[in-house]
């Protein structure tokens, strides 16, 4: 299973990610809600794990937008 964790604590994201990938998932990192548009648009992960309050977009508008491009994300 694909995962984009998106959030602006780099050390959380990693570690998290670190986490997912040693218990076989494929976790990817994003820190603003541009990177992880990016990354969606690129390669669709199977689950966006989202921080609600980040600089710049939020994480209810980039919810949005991935719903709007990606609805089976």
């Amino acid at each position: 299973m694909r995962v984009l964790l998106v959030d602006d604590e780099v050390e959380f994201v990693s570690a998290l990610a670190e986490r997912l990938n040693l218990r076989g998932f494929e976790a990817q990192t994003a820190t603003s809600g541009v990177e992880a548009l990016r990354k969606i648009d690129a390669s669709p992960p199977d689950v966006v794990l989202l921080d609600v309050l980040m600089p710049g977009m939020s994480g209810v508008e980039i919810l949005k937008q991935i719903k709007k491009d990606h609805p089976q994300v």
